[in-house]
């Protein structure tokens, strides 16, 4: 049984080793309960360690996709410089054998190309003046 003085002593040895830093939280705590509560501090460092390895892993990862990506966009810019190149030689190449074949036409019949271009000319300004 539980009498008055038993719970005095009991309180009295709670304070004693809570001031040596040494009792339970409680007085009347069970002394496993604070096994408990390190095991349970443990696992929430265990937990905390593990949340931070794969934050970790999470962002290895991003930094190699955003990597890959990179190498990606830099194949794509180059072959697109590549391609505009090509269509750039391609045209002026187009550009100069029309021409050619534009003086050649003229050499050959220039009076034919003169009634062209006039009646090209005064079509396009009877047009104009239309709008």
């Amino acid at each position: 049984m539980n009498t008055t003085q038993d719970q005095v002593k009991k309180a009295d040895e709670y304070m004693a080793k809570k001031a040596l830093g040494t009792g339970p939280e409680l007085p009347f705590e069970q002394p496993h309960s604070r096994s408990a509560q390190g095991r349970q501090a443990s696992q929430a460092s265990g937990v905390a360690a593990a949340i931070g390895e794969k934050a970790h892993d999470v962002a290895s990862r991003a930094t190699e996709c955003a990597m890959g990506a990179a190498d990606s966009m830099k194949h794509a810019k180059d072959a697109v410089v590549e391609w505009g190149s090509d269509a750039a030689r391609q045209s002026a190449h187009y550009l100069q054998s029309g021409n050619d074949e534009l003086s050649s036409m003229v050499r050959r019949s220039p009076i034919t190309t003169m009634a062209l271009a006039i009646g090209i000319g005064f079509m396009l300004g009877k047009t104009i003046r239309a709008c």
